[in-house]
């Protein structure tokens, strides 16, 4: 009832429903305590502690005091709850503290229709999104993810049984999306970028941009434009307690089969074990292909090495790739870049493998003739310049089909025709009859020394003149045999120093000789 400053709630039906109506114009004040035992209705706003109530219901507990909207469930049996429902027309929802067993008292939001659980907040303050049990200051659950142990310092855990996946999406095209972390004093310390400008991800640390991934999964740390699946400005190094030594140890290894670089305190080796090799054959090439290849000495250009000027032994890949290309490296567009050096090894060991097969051919040839050791290799030696060349050596003398000074060479005929068909036992016969005239002559000047010196040069020419008749009278060779001349020549040299007309007699006769043949030969070469 309203008396014209306040409202009175009076019982109005046996169902002890009270109805409240503001009146026509301004608010109505209820002041005092009232018991009701059965529903308020109540058409307009209501206000606990304030007179202007801008809402439905509007609490406000003054200037001091904290506002508290209080809703409790008497009972203290499990299963047992106390909270709000939220409705319209054809769903509820119900958010409220759950006390379904001995130490829960959590905040829980349930969806009405289902009795599942969507969200708690736990006496630790710690919120679950899909888990009554968060495990970190959120933990978002979709669906068990196995045998995971949460982290005890996870703030965020995302948890499902595959894929879990956090997006974080913009409007616009041309802005970057990341994560920024901060602390007291910094509130920018590291950030992930994705930019959609560049498309590119990128990682900084204070401020700076120090690692990026581009589109075509190219990582560039120090730059920001790789240009290699993987590019390094700046220094690599690996974390040991090897040092720098002058050894053919502790280097830095690439594996070719594994493709791990590693650092060892011995020399690399590559993987050879037949546990990591298949359809093994012999090598085909060998000595013929090794003696195809150019071994040359060079200079890097400056656009390849500005500093490098050292000179570089080698082969050029251009050159091997078509003799042996499995030791050339090609680059991206297929042309021939570098050569692997220690694959030739195995070429070596094969060249050498032949060459030894012939030299064991070799000493079983030797072997096989007449004598032994030294003997044996020179007698075999001596029969391959005849086989070969044409030239033997037999008792002194040297045969061959031609011989040659300089330009001019006389075969067997041409010699004939100069030197007469019984030239060649004449000259074979030459040196021991030199060498007895010689000795002849060698006395015959001991026993005249002591006369005078026209004497001794009289005798010599007389004995020279006599040697020469003798000489033509028994051979059908010209008169001035070379024979004769060089026994001639021979015995003067041998005499003492008062022969010396003697010598130069035989001198100008064997010149004159010589200049006759060397005639003869020109002539008989021009004829031919």
């Amino acid at each position: 009832m309203f008396d014209g400053e306040s409202i009175w709630l009076v019982p109005y039906t046996s169902s002890n429903l009270v109805k409240v109506n503001p009146p026509k114009s301004g608010r109505g004040v209820i002041t005092g305590n009232r018991n009701i035992a059965g529903t308020l209705v109540v058409g307009g706003n209501v206000g606990i502690g304030t007179t202007t109530p801008n809402t439905l219901l509007h609490l406000n507990s003054g200037a001091a005091d904290s506002s508290y909207f209080r809703i409790e469930q008497p009972s203290a049996t499990l299963g047992k709850a106390a909270g709000v429902k939220f409705t319209n027309s054809s769903q509820e929802t119900f958010a409220g503290l759950d006390y379904t067993g001995t130490g829960h008292n959590n905040f829980e939001i349930y969806d009405i229709t289902d009795t599942a659980m969507r969200m708690t907040i736990d006496t630790s303050g710690d919120v679950g999104i899909g888990t009554a049990a968060p495990g970190a200051k959120l933990h978002i659950w979709s669906s068990n993810a196995g045998a995971v142990t949460d982290h005890t310092s996870a703030v965020l855990i995302l948890e499902q049984g595959s894929n879990p996946i956090l997006q974080f999406q913009s409007a616009n095209t041309q802005s970057a999306v990341g994560i920024v972390w901060g602390d007291p004093e910094d509130n920018d310390v590291g950030r992930i970028v994705y930019d959609h400008t560049t498309d590119k991800f990128s990682l900084w640390t204070a401020g700076v941009q120090n690692m990026v991934l581009d589109t075509n999964g190219n990582v560039g740390i120090g730059t920001t434009t790789p240009w290699r699946t993987l590019s390094v400005t700046g220094t690599v190094g690996f974390s040991s307690s090897l040092s720098a030594t002058t050894t053919n140890a502790n280097d830095v290894c690439i594996d070719v089969v594994t493709f791990e670089i590693t650092r060892r305190t011995t020399d690399c080796s590559g993987a050879s074990s037949l546990r990591y090799k298949q359809n093994v054959e012999k090598l085909s090439y060998g000595l013929a292909d090794l003696m195809k290849l150019n071994p040359v000495s060079f200079q890097y250009t400056e656009a390849f090495a500005p500093t490098d000027r050292e000179r570089k032994i080698g082969f050029i890949a251009e050159e091997v790739a078509p003799l042996i290309p499995e030791v050339v490296a090609y680059d991206d567009l297929g042309r021939p870049d570098s050569i692997d050096y220690p694959k030739i090894t195995s070429l070596l060991v094969k060249a050498i493998q032949e060459l030894n097969l012939k030299v064991s051919d070799l000493q079983a040839s030797a072997a096989a003739s007449s004598g032994t050791g030294t003997d044996s290799l020179f007698a075999w030696i001596l029969d391959k310049f005849k086989t070969i060349l044409g030239i033997s050596f037999e008792n002194g003398a040297v045969k061959a089909n031609k011989i040659c000074v300089g330009e001019t060479c006389v075969t067997e005929e041409q010699f004939k025709a100069v030197f007469g068909a019984s030239s060649a036992s004449s000259v074979s016969n030459s040196s021991s009859s030199s060498s007895e005239a010689s000795s002849s002559s060698a006395e015959s000047s001991s026993s005249s020394s002591s006369d005078t010196s026209s004497s001794s040069s009289s005798e010599a020419s007389s004995s020279s003149e006599s040697s020469s008749e003798t000489s033509s009278a028994g051979s059908s060779e010209p008169p001035s045999s070379s024979s004769s001349s060089e026994s001639s020549v021979a015995s003067s040299s041998s005499s003492s120093e008062s022969s010396v007309a003697a010598e130069s007699s035989s001198s100008s006769s064997s010149s004159e000789t010589s200049s006759s043949t060397a005639s003869s030969i020109d002539t008989t070469n021009n004829s031919g």
